[in-house]
C-alpha cells in the first residue's frame, strides 16, 4: 500500500498499479518508435528534463488508445 510523505494512504496509488504495465508498454513503443529531436524536450533551470507540450500530447494520445 502505498503512503504519501505525510504517512496517509494513497488509495489511488494502488487502483493504477494494475493499469500500470499497460500504460509501460505503450510509453516503450512510444520511445521505441518516435525519432526524438533536442526540441522535444525543456530542460528547467533547476536541470529537470521534461517533454515539450506538443510531443507530451503526442505520448498521452498513444497511452490513452
Amino acid at each position: 500500500m502505498h503512503e504519501g510523505s505525510d504517512g496517509a494512504s494513497k488509495f489511488i496509488f494502488d487502483l493504477m498499479e494494475t493499469e500500470r504495465p499497460k500504460v509501460d508498454r505503450a510509453v516503450l513503443d512510444f520511445v521505441k518508435d518516435h525519432v526524438f529531436d533536442p526540441a522535444d524536450f525543456v530542460i528547467r533551470s533547476d536541470g529537470v528534463c521534461r517533454l515539450n507540450p506538443e510531443t507530451a500530447r503526442m505520448l498521452v494520445a498513444r497511452v490513452s488508445t
